[in-house]
């Protein structure tokens, strides 16, 4: 699952998911917000993205806001909306 990326031999986490509506995302939220703590820690910055361009990066960017700030459910994606992807880096 985790491994090193491109040429740049970037540091990187794999989520093998499937874009279907029952596939169990939330089995990688603590991977992936352990992912994103590393590399805010390490001075870089994580880079969350879906192959397909679905909702799946977006869904784990918001597991991880709502974890690491202690927000409710429901004001995470209003408040963060567009602007998700920039307050990672």
């Amino acid at each position: 699952m985790y491994g090193v990326c491109g040429a740049a031999r970037r540091r990187c986490m794999r989520c093998p998911l499937r874009d279907v509506e029952d596939e169990d995302i939330g089995r990688f939220f603590d991977d992936a917000a352990r992912f994103i703590d590393a590399a805010a820690a390490a001075g870089g910055a994580a880079l969350v993205h879906c192959h397909e361009g679905r909702s799946r990066s977006v869904t784990l960017v918001l597991a991880y806001l709502m974890r690491s700030q202690a927000r409710p459910p429901a004001p995470a994606p209003r408040q963060h909306g567009a602007r998700g992807a920039r307050l990672l880096s």
